[in-house]
């Protein structure tokens, strides 16, 4: 009995799983064999299975990378510049500075030791300055276009003698000017320094000889006019040439022109001068009469605003190429003022 049961079971069996096939298979009629052969070969479909396995858990994500903050930049260093070293001591800056403290010290507090040190700084000072000036004198005394003495006298003799050779010149010149040039002087009655200014154009007239027309403003009576003084009355002139002061000197000249010498009292000395400058700026004088003629004969060895300038184009500047260049260029005036 128990093998007909069995028999029966698994007779059951097959009897189920045929009426399974065949239903199957009128479903998969009816879809077409593409969706029946798609649903078979896909993956989608999972009803014919008995048993279904849960889907596997999802892969757990990677933990997030953790961020890495760049370190803070240090903070800048600050460079400490160094100290400058002070001034050696006993140099002249170091004496400037250390000096008036030193005597400061000692006013405020007189005592022994104060005073002493004052006074021996001081003394070093003294020292220093008589060093640099017998080096000065060496160094002059040797060096002609440095020198000033050998270019103009300076000793008290040595100037009366070059005075007397300057003013031999000033004659020379003006006595060649009296022979180009005349003057006109003009005064007034009243006028104050009119009879001084008359005295000294007088003076110098009886050496130089100047062609003199003495010129009244004001129709007065005139004093002090020398001998044989020729004396005409102003017809504009004074106007004309802009006058304001009484006495006044002009100098005429060729054809028409003239240069103002004086407006107001001026002493012999400078009448000279004046004359002189104004002829060498009009350039009514050959240059070989004005090199010693007064203030002319002191350029002698002055350099030029032209030669100073000169000197900014120099390549290589150094106190060598510049102390050669001084000597060189003073040595050119020497020689030709």
């Amino acid at each position: 009995m128990g093998h007909c049961s069995n028999q029966r079971i698994h007779h059951g069996n097959v009897l189920a799983i045929a009426v399974a096939t065949t239903f199957i298979g009128l479903c998969l009629s009816f879809c077409g064999p593409d969706v029946a052969q798609a649903n078979v070969l896909s993956g989608d479909t999972h009803g014919w299975f008995w048993y279904q396995l849960p889907p596997p858990p999802p892969k757990p994500l990677p933990p997030p990378r953790p961020v890495v903050q760049a370190p803070p930049k240090p903070a800048p260093v600050k460079k400490v510049a160094p100290k400058p070293a002070g001034p050696k001591v006993f140099s002249v800056q170091w004496i400037k500075k250390t000096l008036p403290k030193w005597r400061n010290r000692a006013i405020n507090d007189p005592s022994t030791k104060n005073v002493t040190q004052y006074l021996a700084l001081q003394k070093v000072m003294f020292d220093k300055a008589q060093n640099f000036a017998e080096r000065f004198v060496q160094v002059a005394n040797t060096n002609p276009v440095l020198n000033y003495s050998a270019i103009i006298p300076r000793s008290g003799a040595g100037n009366t003698d070059f005075q007397s050779y300057l003013q031999q010149n000033k004659m020379r010149a003006l006595r060649y000017l009296s022979k180009h040039v005349g003057m006109w002087v003009f005064v007034k009655h009243g006028c104050p320094f009119c009879d001084m200014q008359l005295t000294q154009y007088g003076n110098m007239n009886q050496m130089i000889h100047f062609a003199t027309d003495y010129i009244d403003v004001n129709n007065g009576p005139i004093t002090g006019l020398p001998k044989n003084a020729v004396l005409v009355q102003d017809h504009g002139q004074a106007k004309d040439l802009h006058l304001v002061e009484t006495p006044t000197i002009i100098m005429i000249y060729p054809p028409d022109n003239f240069a103002i010498i004086a407006q107001g009292y001026q002493v012999m000395g400078s009448l000279e001068d004046n004359i002189l400058a104004d002829a060498e700026y009009l350039h009514l004088l050959p240059k070989k009469l004005t090199e010693w003629t007064g203030a002319n004969a002191y350029e002698r060895g002055v350099l030029t605003t032209a030669q100073m300038k000169q000197a900014q184009n120099q390549k290589n500047a150094n106190p060598q190429t510049i102390t050669q260049y001084i000597e060189n260029a003073t040595a050119s005036r020497i020689s030709n003022w």
